[in-house]
């Protein structure tokens, strides 16, 4: 097992003896697809995967991610939910600690367009809309 690859708070809460539970966490992978593959030869339950930073959201027990921390194609194994608490790590996954870009001087501006149709709200609208016409004919 290699402690450098594995975030000190995942393990927080379950305790030192139950090897199987399973718990959340993101794996950073140095090679996207041979992760892929061997989280699905480790029977890893994969919730989440993000092609374009190369993680993966996904439950494993504390034996899988002392396993997944020897493997050279995983970077880093964590517990954390937060992206800014991880960009000191994703900067050197990106390899931009390489260059001299820091980012002063750029807005960002997330544009929401409102709510596409989806199962959940057609589900909700509808009931909706039965009430509205069963009061209305």
């Amino acid at each position: 097992m290699n402690l450098k690859k594995i975030d000190k708070s995942i393990f927080e809460g379950i305790s030192t003896q139950n090897l199987s539970k399973e718990m959340p966490c993101f794996v950073f992978a140095n090679d996207f697809f041979a992760v892929k593959n061997r989280l699905i030869n480790s029977k890893i339950h994969i919730l989440d995967e993000y092609l374009f930073i190369k993680i993966f959201y996904c439950f494993a027990s504390k034996s899988q991610i002392f396993e997944l921390s020897d493997a050279d194609d995983v970077s880093y194994i964590s517990a954390k939910q937060e992206a800014s608490s991880l960009m000191y790590i994703a900067k050197h996954i990106l390899s931009t600690h390489k260059t001299k870009l820091s980012g002063n001087g750029i807005g960002v501006a997330f544009i929401d367009t409102g709510i596409d149709l989806h199962a959940d709200f057609l589900m909700f609208f509808s009931f909706f809309a039965y009430i509205f016409l069963y009061f209305l004919l």
